[in-house]
């Protein structure tokens, strides 16, 4: 006896992201995992080198950002949402943006910028 299958249950599964294989989920979890597992390790190097203290920041937020972004695009799995997500990132990221620049000259009198 065979079953009928209607013709959308390929389309659904291809559209779910592969996240039908158990073991090819796990792989890419630990795979992720290791990568950020390095990051981690590289942001605490970045604090042994001999660079002024802007650089540094400037390296280790950079790091940062590429853990955010492998956490966003595989754990919670924005990866396979539409492109519409990477609107509402942007948007976040300007809004972001905007709210350092304008704390930083109170940051910079915190951190001495500012002598009376």
């Amino acid at each position: 006896m065979t079953t009928l299958r209607s013709p959308q249950e390929p389309q659904a599964a291809a559209a779910a992201g592969g996240h039908g294989d158990p073991k090819k989920m796990v792989r890419t979890y630990l795979a992720i995992f290791g990568a950020l597992a390095v990051l981690t390790f590289l942001t605490v190097w970045v604090n042994t080198l001999d660079v002024s203290r802007p650089v540094a920041i400037a390296i280790a937020g950079s790091i940062a950002i590429v853990k955010v972004a492998l956490i966003a695009m595989f754990f919670m799995h924005l990866k396979s949402e539409g492109r519409w997500i990477f609107g509402v990132v942007a948007l976040c990221l300007i809004a972001v943006l905007i709210l350092a620049v304008l704390i930083s000259p109170d940051i910079g009198g915190v951190f001495g910028g500012f002598r009376h």
